[in-house]
């Protein structure tokens, strides 16, 4: 009787098992797909570190999934200015700051960071002095001030604080129970969507990039 009873709990573990394997295998399946996946714009490595001192669209005509989004829009972004890009609703606006970003090349026409093409500007000297804040907020399940710390691994605590102040969030963080070590989930379910779209703006803050560029801004 004790062997039949004793046999009961390994006998559900291995009809569990199968189900536990098969998510596994999915998993698996999904994770190495994306490492084989190859980057929509190659790295450039070999190019130009140029600094920033203005940006310019030229002619630029860009479309995806068999549908022209852009055509031939010209654009000049003076350095330390501000300039601001209205339009109706799927009109292209969100997909012209990606080609700032230069997360696609252009199809036609080019985009210059200053005196020189995107497509010759080192990725990690361009990725250095622009900073994108989308209309998607990514945050982690970690703290609050680890995930402001994206932008800048190594900052200080007082740079933490001083990049909320700018972005007018420090208020509402001091008047959580932990303060800056507060943990939040994964989707920031305990936040309003004005409180993580201002997280995403003190990531910005915290390393001052020559070149902002705000996703529906207001």
């Amino acid at each position: 009787t004790l062997t039949a009873l004793s046999s009961f709990g390994p006998v559900v573990a291995l009809a569990n098992l199968g189900a536990g394997l098969t998510q596994v295998f999915a998993s698996a399946d999904r994770v190495l797909a994306l490492l084989d996946e190859a980057p929509v714009t190659p790295e450039v490595t070999d190019g130009e570190n140029t600094p920033f001192a203005g940006a310019e669209v030229r002619g630029v005509s860009f479309g995806y999934a068999g549908e022209q989004v852009l055509r031939e829009i010209s654009l000049t972004i003076p350095e330390k200015k501000i300039v601001g890009i209205t339009g109706r609703s799927g009109s292209g606006k969100s997909t012209l700051l990606r080609l700032l970003m230069r997360f696609w090349d252009v199809q036609t026409g080019s985009i210059r960071f200053g005196a020189e093409d995107i497509r010759r500007v080192n990725t990690a000297a361009l990725r250095a002095q622009e900073s994108l804040v989308t209309q998607e907020t990514e945050l982690f399940a970690d703290t609050i001030g680890n995930n402001i710390r994206i932008a800048k691994r190594d900052a200080a605590q007082e740079e933490v604080e001083a990049a909320c102040k700018k972005a007018a969030l420090d208020g509402f963080i001091r008047s959580l129970p932990k303060g800056y070590d507060t943990v939040i989930t994964e989707d920031g379910g305990s936040l309003s969507q004005g409180q993580k779209q201002l997280l995403c703006i003190t990531r910005v803050m915290l390393c001052l990039p020559p070149m902002l560029i705000l996703d529906e801004a207001t």
